[in-house]
């Protein structure tokens, strides 16, 4: 899905398209629980890549960004072995203490 480079930014909407194709499928199933807003996977980007940071660049185009992210080039064992990543990230954080 995504890593860590210094250099590069991924825009906020990027992110949120990549986490909901990846888990909308999965979560119509009743007992999976509902897919995060996206303002709130936004914020947790900084918590699944800690150099990562979501930010807003006003000027005369207004740019919703994460910096310090790019998109992964990815193969089919790695989209898998992303996917386990992700998901291990997403049960690691406690949403209920999370401050929205």
């Amino acid at each position: 899905m995504y890593e860590v480079d210094p250099t590069s930014n991924s825009t906020q909407v990027s992110l949120w398209t990549a986490y909901k194709v990846q888990f909308e499928p999965v979560t119509q199933s009743p007992a999976v629980p509902a897919m995060l807003a996206a303002q709130n996977v936004i914020k947790l980007a900084g918590t699944a890549y800690p150099s990562a940071v979501p930010t807003i660049i006003d000027g005369v185009d207004r740019r919703f960004i994460v910096i310090g992210l790019k998109a992964r080039r990815r193969t089919g064992a790695s989209r898998r072995n992303e996917l386990s990543e992700l998901l291990r990230l997403i049960a690691a954080v406690d949403l209920h203490s999370w401050r929205w």
